[in-house]
């Protein structure tokens, strides 16, 4: 839930900065290809994200077999770790692509004030 909340953030903001692109500054931001590459992206996001989940699990069951006495602190560790990247891997696109329509709005702002 934690990590689906942050691609929905993510999602809103692409959306606000694409329309917002679109209807103030009469552009489409620049992003290539067609809605359904960006919802084949997702897909492929999902398909990798739940392959690395797996391959988390599937980790601590082989640290719990050899090395059974760290097998709780391994747990404990790679689980924060790996919410902490899964969040920030899914915030990515909503930190670059926000940041870049709030850059090309002021300096649309700004060229128009200078004009």
């Amino acid at each position: 839930m934690i990590v689906g909340s942050g691609g929905i953030f993510t999602c809103i903001v692409i959306a606000i900065v694409g329309m917002g692109n679109y209807f103030l500054l009469n552009s489409d931001f620049g992003i290539p290809g067609s809605p359904f590459l960006a919802i084949f992206g997702i897909i492929i996001y999902g398909i990798l994200a739940n392959f690395c989940f797996t391959g988390g699990w599937l980790t601590e069951l082989i640290v719990r077999r050899v090395w059974p006495q760290e097998a709780d602190r391994f747990a404990t560790t790679s689980f924060s770790l790996g919410l902490f990247l899964s969040i920030l891997l899914t915030l990515t696109p909503a930190i670059v692509i926000g940041t870049a329509g709030v850059f090309k709005l002021v300096s649309h702002f700004l060229g128009l004030v200078h004009h």
